[in-house]
């Protein structure tokens, strides 16, 4: 995967990279990490209010520690970029694994979506992260919720809440977490005894993480 993306490394900053990042004095002190919770996107990267108002603090704050870390460098956002891509890939194979029992489908599978040309964007534009971050929580939470299906314990599924509240928090589309939940059940080796209790428990406890994140949102931004 490194090899398919090393052509990366000779980029820059671009488009939302310059005012978000490389221009922006808000990303470029720690202080910066408890501000990306307490305003919205347009804020922290031109200090006004702007349409549409986006909430993404996880990874506004990722651009503050990379900064702390790196400096005005682009190469290390990059890597880190790379890096959220091969997790997803790994939590891709991994679900895939727990849904078909069959280890080389689920690297297949894996090893398909991670080269593909529609990552290209996430993995090469700084600021497009926002996907590769919300990809990592909703795979992940979708791994913890199948463990707790299957019959694990209940720290399982405050596991895969946990996630989904931080996967929302990188970016919004990740609140569709609790309807891939419904809809990988199907292919779920739960216990028929459990199965309608169990599933109602869960996909409320989702719904509140979800939830959490939309009241966080408007307590915050108003919006």
């Amino acid at each position: 995967m490194f090899a398919l993306f090393a052509n990366i490394f000779a980029g820059g900053f671009v488009l939302d990279d310059h005012f978000l990042i490389e221009r922006n004095p808000r990303a470029h002190s720690l202080a910066g990490v408890g501000l990306a919770f307490t305003t919205d996107v347009q804020r922290f990267q031109s200090g006004a209010a702007a349409p549409p108002a986006y909430y993404r603090p996880l990874t506004l704050a990722s651009y503050v520690v990379d900064y702390a870390l790196w400096g005005s460098r682009p190469g290390p956002f990059h890597l880190a970029n790379l890096i959220a891509h091969a997790l997803a890939a790994v939590l891709a194979a991994l679900l895939f694994m727990r849904l078909f029992a069959s280890v080389w489908t689920a690297a297949a599978a894996a090893a398909l979506w991670a080269a593909h040309p529609i990552a290209s964007e996430s993995v090469a534009w700084i600021s497009g992260r926002t996907d590769a971050f919300a990809t990592c929580g909703v795979l992940g939470a979708l791994i913890a919720w199948l463990r707790w299906r299957e019959g694990g314990g209940h720290r399982w599924l405050a596991l895969a809440a946990l996630v989904t509240y931080a996967a929302c928090l990188a970016k919004e589309s990740a609140a569709l977490t609790p309807l891939m939940a419904l809809a990988v059940e199907p292919l779920a080796r739960a216990s028929r005894g459990q199965q309608g209790r169990r599933l109602g428990l869960g996909l409320a406890v989702l719904g509140a993480a979800v939830l959490a994140t939309i009241v966080q949102r408007v307590a915050v931004i108003g919006a």
